[in-house]
């Protein structure tokens, strides 16, 4: 997972202000908020390989849990991938992080990704809590901003990510306010745990954070890409009951 091209987040305006609680919800049912989707060569979520076509939907019935789901469907060679960013606002002094989607597969993908991003202006440094199941790598991982994805101790694999199927994940991550530097000369980055349909994978694990990109400005970001692998693909998905939430207060997120 590389950055983003610095046009992706200048291109309009978020919403202002900050608040003690931003909570977004059912973001898949408009595309307000939601970037043009970031795809080699104009933007780089990473791979190397380039779209033949793309396409980001609302309104999808079915598959959907609610009657309106989100569709993020693209066609590309080997090692080809897609990111569809949502931006929520502005909020600096927000410490806890959750998002808490449904998603339906029905093509696959080497990768599934699903982030969560505290951009903060004021204090220089990009908060990604990258998190995604590699079934190639058979492994969710999450993201060291400055030595890539890291393996949990939990598996992930094709048969984990079954096709045709409603998935519901929960992430939850936090940061401390005030840290400069207790990971690796960089703060810290907080992965607390997440539940992947019943079960709950307890992650309590730091890495470190990475300077956000000169110019770039505040921002809270949820986020989620998929990626082909080496035989190239069609992966096909949809999301649903998509929510986020940012906090400034160490209490837990409303559902």
């Amino acid at each position: 997972m590389k950055k983003l091209l610095l046009e992706l987040f200048l291109m309009s305006s978020v919403l202002a202000g900050a608040a003690s609680a931003q909570v977004f919800t059912n973001i898949d049912d408009s595309l307000n908020g939601w970037k043009p989707l970031c795809y080699l060569p104009a933007c780089d979520p990473g791979g190397s390989g380039q779209p033949t076509s793309e396409s980001q939907t609302i309104d999808n019935n079915p598959p959907s849990k609610d009657g309106e789901s989100m569709e993020l469907t693209f066609a590309g060679p080997a090692y080809t991938n897609v990111l569809a960013v949502f931006v929520g606002g502005q909020d600096d002094k927000a410490v806890r992080f959750k998002t808490d989607v449904w998603f339906y597969v029905t093509s696959p993908a080497a990768q599934y990704e699903f982030d969560q991003a505290l951009f903060s202006s004021s204090t220089g440094i990009e908060f990604m809590w990258g998190f995604q199941c590699d079934t190639v790598k058979q492994y969710w991982e999450i993201w060291n901003s400055q030595t890539g994805w890291v393996d949990t101790p939990f598996s992930c694999t094709t048969s984990t990510i079954s096709l045709n199927t409603w998935h519901h994940l929960i992430k939850n991550d936090h940061r401390v306010a005030g840290d400069t530097g207790n990971c690796d000369g960089e703060p810290c980055m907080y992965f607390d745990n997440f539940v992947f349909d019943t079960q709950t994978y307890t992650l309590n694990t730091t890495e470190p954070a990475g300077p956000l990109p000169k110019g770039w400005k505040s921002a809270l970001i949820t986020q989620f890409q998929m990626n082909t692998g080496s035989e190239g693909g069609t992966p096909t998905e949809y999301v649903d009951l998509y929510n986020f939430s940012a906090l400034e207060t160490n209490i837990t997120p409303p559902r």
